[in-house]
């Protein structure tokens, strides 16, 4: 049975879903999104799995950012201290996948392993095409407003290959729809990582699996070579006829390759 609940942890509020037993999985979403872009994979791992997703500091229903800085790892730490977890494998997007590395800067080998959905990095040089995507939200806030901004994103190339599919297209227009607007309107509170996160890639111990869509910003791709090139213990793979949102266009493959991961490490000892 689906659980929820409202954890008041870091000054904030954090809304999160639980659902099955067994060895955790965390799923930290993408920005603009919320915990729902991981239904596919609640009901398709949950008879094996104790999974938990929740929506991050200004997404969904947890409490939107105050006025001092704030860490997503820090948040996700607290939360899992609050729920008594230790050791999750954690599955990121996006945004989520940055969280899940800066979480094992700051926390060396607390999360027994990483799983990777097209990943951004902490101070990561944008391509011109992304550049060009987030100038664009930028003046169409300024000159019409919150909901046309949310059009422009998206119509960007970051969910053109989502929008294909009917059904995901109906999800993350829901979803970004429901998105406060916070991130589109306000200056970033995020706190940054000294050294930068590029830097501390190789840092991180435990295995990582990484992949990312051939139809999406080429950021995602670059990325993903940059992972295989710092981490010690990694799988990456770039998929074919997919954009930004593989657990979303593709969940049964996505599953299947995240089930996959979490047997074989398992076989590495990391339990």
């Amino acid at each position: 049975m689906l659980k929820n609940g409202v954890a008041k942890v870091n000054g904030t509020e954090l809304y999160y879903e639980s659902l099955g037993a067994g060895r955790a999985i965390i799923f930290l979403h993408g920005m603009t999104l919320d915990r729902r872009m991981w239904m596919p994979q609640f009901s398709g791992l949950a008879e094996k799995y104790h999974l938990v997703s929740y929506d991050a500091r200004g997404y969904g229903k947890s409490a939107l950012p105050g006025t001092q800085r704030f860490s997503h790892a820090e948040d996700l730490n607290a939360l899992l201290n609050e729920l008594q977890i230790k050791n999750p494998v954690l599955v990121g997007s996006s945004m989520g996948g940055q969280t899940a590395l800066e979480y094992s800067i700051r926390y060396p080998q607390a999360a027994d392993a990483l799983v990777l959905a097209s990943p951004m990095l902490l101070a990561w040089e944008f391509s011109d095409i992304a550049k060009s995507v987030f100038k664009s939200i930028e003046q169409a806030v300024t000159a019409d407003g919150l909901e046309a901004a949310k059009k422009v994103w998206l119509d960007s190339i970051t969910f053109e290959q989502s929008m294909k599919k009917p059904a995901v297209a109906s999800l993350v227009t829901q979803m970004v729809e429901d998105y406060s607007g916070y991130h589109f309107e306000k200056e970033s509170l995020n706190k940054s990582l000294e050294p930068p996160m590029v830097e501390q890639l190789e840092s991180i111990k435990v295995p990582v699996m990484a992949v990312a869509g051939q139809q999406e910003l080429p950021d995602s791709a670059q990325i993903l070579e940059i992972i295989a090139a710092k981490i010690w213990h990694n799988k990456t793979l770039l998929l074919k006829d997919i954009g930004h949102l593989a657990n979303l266009e593709d969940p049964e493959n996505f599953n299947e390759m995240l089930d996959e991961f979490m047997s074989l490490i398992t076989s590495w000892g990391n339990v």
